[in-house]
């Protein structure tokens, strides 16, 4: 989930699930409101953000991050603040 730090009327300003499959790696399952391949091309680290190396090592954790906004119509670069949570669940 990705959150903004001003004063608008809705704080979340993107909504991204990420999986992981065990051939194909890191996949954007679930995009809100962009498309998943805007997410691709301007956000290419989110995956990595959202699911870091050594999480399979853990039962669950929540991670902080920053990333900067896709919002180009001010000429203030801002930084959008980002939470990931995951939990690992039996494949069966």
């Amino acid at each position: 989930m990705i959150l903004d730090d001003t004063n608008s009327t809705s704080l979340v300003v993107n909504l991204v699930i990420v999986g992981f499959h065990h051939k194909k790696g890191h996949q954007i399952e679930y995009s809100y409101p962009l498309a998943k391949e805007s997410l691709d091309e301007q956000w290419s680290n989110i995956l990595s953000y959202a699911l870091p190396d050594g999480a399979h090592n853990r039962e669950k954790d929540l991670i902080y991050f920053h990333i900067p906004s896709l919002d180009k119509e001010t000429n203030v670069q801002r930084t959008l603040f980002g939470i990931a949570a995951y939990r690992q669940i039996d494949a069966n």
